[in-house]
């Protein structure tokens, strides 16, 4: 029972900290999806592509867009 507690706490931590990464990371999502799907139609999802494809348009982008590609550093 006493190494059970310990172990329940990581659990527990690990899944807030995973749901608060997808949190944040659904957030930049949604601020270049309608961008992504207007200025990168044609570009497959995965491996960095579509931000790529983004960060070499910066000037067409909506602000809070820009504001996510800018913070990625690209």
């Amino acid at each position: 029972m006493t190494r059970t507690i310990p172990l329940i706490a990581a659990i527990a931590f690990v899944s807030v900290s995973s749901a608060a990464l997808a949190q944040e990371g659904g957030r930049h999502h949604g601020a270049c999806r309608a961008d992504a799907e207007k200025l990168c139609p044609g570009v497959e999802h995965g491996g960095g592509r579509i931000f790529d494809c983004l960060a070499g348009q910066k000037e067409k982008l909506s602000d809070d867009c820009r504001k996510m590609v800018e913070k990625r550093g690209k």
